[in-house]
């Protein structure tokens, strides 16, 4: 999960886009892919990596259930999980 509460590292995930992946451009100078909702949402198991304090804001809000966030659209069929650092949850009680 980014800075911005992206799905994807490369930006955030499209609903509008079909099949399993959608390709990044401009995101940086190697060719990049990403997931799709569609596609993270078949999975038996989503997971967030949380790292860093400049982090804990956001998934604070992700965890109080802001539905404006990207990652908060994100409905598996199965279980979604957080793993996070110390710095990124430490004040999360």
């Amino acid at each position: 999960m980014g800075i911005q509460p992206r799905c994807s590292r490369a930006r955030p995930c499209s609903r509008s886009a079909t099949g399993g992946v959608a390709a990044v451009e401009g995101a940086k100078s190697e060719a990049r892919i990403t997931l799709t909702y569609p596609a993270l949402e078949s999975s038996r198991r989503a997971a967030f990596l949380v790292v860093g304090k400049e982090k804990r804001a956001i998934f604070d809000r992700l965890r109080r259930g802001d539905g404006s966030l990207p990652a908060a659209r994100l409905h598996p069929t199965g279980a979604l999980c957080f793993f996070g650092d110390a710095a990124a949850v430490e004040t999360i009680g």
